[in-house]
């Protein structure tokens, strides 16, 4: 009988190790993956790509989201892209300002996608998108909770 409580109790004490794993696993999803010093300014940024959720929008196509086409997350791809190429563009030691019009031109131009069809950020993909901008946020050397409200920079002017 002892032995069978201490199995029960060992496999509890498993579980419970597994679950928390798995919570912190999905919780770094969005981890910023620069922690070393040794990177450069570009090279922070270009690691923001490595989390881009496009590629699994477009799996969800083959699920029934029929919004998420191949030319779709392309677009999304290239307002990124674009951004963090500007970024790069305009350097580490540029104005906070400036780094700040170029995460605006690519929120506007979210904007705009959205508002073609609405179907293409709901909850989900909204909070990829904030958690995208916030990284690269980090990534370019500004902090999001300086903006919109201490709920990042895509909050300044998003309206989706």
């Amino acid at each position: 009988m002892k032995v069978f409580f201490l199995l029960i109790i060992a496999q509890l004490l498993c579980n419970c190790n597994s679950n928390t794993k798995s919570k912190t696993d999905m919780g770094s999803v969005h981890k910023v993956r620069y922690n070393s010093a040794s990177m450069t300014y570009q090279e922070k940024l270009k690691s923001c790509k490595a989390d881009y959720p496009f590629v699994r929008w477009r799996e969800a196509f083959n699920e029934g989201f029929e919004q998420y086409t191949e030319e779709n997350c392309n677009r999304f791809k290239l307002i990124f892209d674009n951004l963090i190429s500007d970024l790069i563009r305009l350097g580490e030691h540029s104005q906070s300002a400036e780094k700040v019009n170029a995460f605006k031109k690519a929120v506007l131009t979210l904007n705009n996608l959205s508002a073609e069809d609405d179907s293409l950020i709901e909850t989900g993909e909204r909070e990829d998108l904030c958690a995208l901008v916030d990284q690269i946020t980090i990534a370019c050397g500004l902090n999001p909770k300086d903006f919109g409200g201490g709920e990042g920079l895509a909050s300044e002017w998003r309206e989706w």
